[in-house]
């Protein structure tokens, strides 16, 4: 399959034509239909939506009405997301660790943050996000999506209950207020907390506008008159739920029109039962939508919820008089009036999203397996380039965890940055390799280092290291760079330590990988040399960056940090001694006559680029090790012991 996506400019048709194997008529064509077509439905839809909004509004005043408190209460739970992002800092990682560990906390979880944010759709495309990033397993997120739809119950619960029954306009106006004076502060948690407020007090008004637009609207003409009964009906007004969720990207919202419109009489209760159904197939939409930039994960959490909002609505639909007449047996039980439908519609809701994720639980980690076979996952394939072959692939790799989808949230954008970091990492080990004639297998074997070295051919590869860091290792790079660049903020003191370290950590790791290339040339020249000593010490060369990158992905695995500190300090160490300029060998070399008086520049020459080489692999490693770690990576070259501490830890 062709993996041209990314690729948009006519000027790179070229590119297009070249990885995908195909003509230049078929390159034009994929890219009109990858990009151009698109792009024309999207205008054309905006467009027709637009018009058909002030179509509305200028046919009569109440739609108008209703409409502004559609997008009052939308608005103030874009507001509110607003608000909760403000609160980061490393936090929400640390929050997702405790609370979802366990497929009951991630339903638990779901439930919380759905009730807070009151928005099932938003809490979806967030937990893509979260999988996208890599802070959550897939069994991790489908508890989430379970949970989530349990949650957008209390919503219903709060507008019919609450919402209709009294002045709700009387607590939107002092929220707004207050919020919009705590968001001029400069502070990040009065600001935070000024965008929660500000987001309550417009959902609360954009319920007061829709309640009093139908009420209005109900004198003009009456809804209920199209009302349609029977199973014709039911599929009739499902498929109206979800249209009008997908329209407004929000099953709560749709849930709020119906209660209003209800309580109005503008709809029947069987209607708004249909309805009700449909809001839940239609939040799937906005999941799939938030999924088209995701990788395979984000995909694979889509695909779940669309399997789970779709068996769920089958039973309801299924189901629906034993619902319908359990609904009326409770609803007796809790004293609910006769004619209190907005209640009883609430209960309904909740009966079936319940009986939904009663059904579906037991099946998650079954579900996850298989979708996981479906939709593979291949963020974590390692590139394994042949030390005795020349590498004759042309592909260019692209990020596949920094994606628009993952860069809506500061701590989760810095978890996908770090993933995508991890896979620069062990790209940038399996060219060093090739550059050292070793497959990077032979460093994670259990054969013993030198005995791999010995037993692999020094060859002249035909394959340039400057060629295969265009194609594994710049483009990430620049991915990384970029994505750095574009994380929303605030971010807290700590995450932009972080990302400054990263920063420099993306550098020492791109220019390592350029200076084995120096390297590689004399290593090939002098490695058999008929001048024992002159071979022998290009053979220690090798062996010395072999011995460290094999070191450090060991390193990079150890759980205990202060394990890792060691570690790491006695790999510097290890550096420094075999400096051959410090440790007098290259002195004794010469003063011995022992190599070539020719080759003494090129020695100390590449004895340098092995240091280089060295310490910016090291400073890749702590640093990727501290930010997996959630160690601060505050100047992370202070980390490591000096030689003192080193001497006291190792013998005291």
């Amino acid at each position: 399959m062709c993996r041209c996506g990314g690729l948009k400019s006519t000027s790179l048709l070229r590119n297009i034509r070249r990885r995908c194997g195909i003509n230049w008529q078929a390159a034009y064509a994929l890219r009109y239909v990858n990009y151009v077509m698109p792009s024309m439905f999207k205008r054309l839809f905006l467009i027709i939506g637009l018009l058909a909004l002030l179509g509305s509004a200028w046919w009569s005043s109440d739609i108008q009405q209703i409409g502004a408190g559609v997008a009052i209460f939308l608005f103030g739970m874009l507001s509110m997301d607003e608000g909760f992002k403000t609160f980061t800092g490393g936090t929400l990682e640390k929050l997702l660790s405790v609370s979802t560990n366990k497929v009951w906390k991630s339903l638990g979880f779901g439930v919380l943050a759905t009730t807070l944010v009151q928005s099932s759709s938003l809490v979806s495309v967030i937990t893509i996000s979260f999988l996208s990033s890599g802070l959550l397993e897939l069994v991790q997120g489908i508890g989430i999506i379970f949970g989530a739809n349990i949650g957008t119950t209390t919503g219903a619960w709060l507008v019919s209950a609450f919402g209709l029954k009294v002045n709700i306009s009387a607590y939107a106006m002092p929220m707004l207020m207050v919020g919009v004076v705590l968001v001029m502060q400069s502070r990040k948690s009065l600001k935070g907390i000024g965008h929660i407020l500000t987001g309550l007090g417009f959902l609360f008004l954009g319920i007061h506008f829709m309640k009093e637009g139908f009420d209005a609207f109900r004198g003009a003409i009456d809804l209920s008159a199209y009302a349609v009964s029977g199973w014709l009906g039911l599929l009739l007004f499902t498929l109206f739920g979800v249209v009008a969720t997908v329209i407004m990207q929000s099953s709560h919202a749709t849930l709020v029109l119906i209660i209003t419109a209800l309580a109005s009489g503008q709809v029947t209760y069987e209607n708004a039962i249909a309805l009700a159904i449909g809001a839940n197939i239609g939040t799937t939409i906005t999941a799939i939508i938030g999924a088209l930039g995701a990788n395979a994960p984000g995909k694979q959490l889509a695909a779940a919820h669309l399997v789970f909002n779709g068996m769920t609505a089958i039973v309801a639909l299924t189901l629906i008089t034993p619902l319908i007449q359990l609904v009326e047996v409770l609803s007796g039980w809790l004293g609910f009036g006769a004619e209190d439908y907005t209640l009883k519609l609430s209960l309904f809701h909740t009966l079936f999203n319940v009986l939904g994720v009663v059904i579906m639980l037991p099946f998650i980690r079954g579900l996850a397996s298989v979708l996981k076979k479906l939709i593979v996952d291949d963020r974590r394939q390692q590139l394994n380039l042949p030390a005795s072959q020349p590498d004759r692939r042309t592909e260019t790799v692209a990020p596949k965890f920094i994606s628009d989808v993952v860069m809506h949230h500061p701590d989760i954008a810095l978890s996908a940055i770090i993933e995508e970091i991890t896979r620069m990492w062990d790209n940038a080990v399996a060219v060093m390799s090739y550059a050292l004639y070793l497959n990077r297998k032979d460093l994670e074997s259990e054969m013993p280092l030198d005995l791999a070295l010995v037993n692999s051919e020094i060859h002249e590869n035909t394959t340039d290291v400057d060629e295969l860091y265009l194609r594994y290792i710049r483009p990430l790079n620049t991915a990384i760079i970029k994505a750095t660049s574009n994380i929303p903020k605030p971010m807290s003191k700590t995450q932009d330590e972080t990302v400054f370290a990263l920063k420099l950590a993306c550098r020492d790791l791109v220019n390592a990988v350029k200076d084995v290339k120096h390297l590689q040339k004399n290593v090939l020249k002098y490695h058999d040399h008929t001048n024992d000593d002159l071979a022998r010490q290009y053979r220690t060369f090798r062996f010395q960056l072999a011995s460290l990158l094999h070191n450090l992905q060991n390193i990079l695995n150890y759980p205990d940090r202060e394990e890792a500190l060691l570690a790491f300090s006695e790999q510097q160490q290890m550096l420094l001694n075999s400096d051959i300029v410090r440790n007098g060998h290259l002195d004794n070399l010469i003063a011995g006559h022992k190599i070539p008086a020719d080759t003494i520049t090129s020695l100390m020459n590449d004895s340098q680029y092995c240091l280089d080489i060295g310490h910016r692999v090291l400073q890749m490693a702590q640093t990727l090790y501290w930010a997996h770690s959630g160690t601060p990576t505050t100047a992370t070259r202070e980390l490591v012991l000096d030689n003192d501490e080193l001497s006291e830890l190792t013998h005291g």
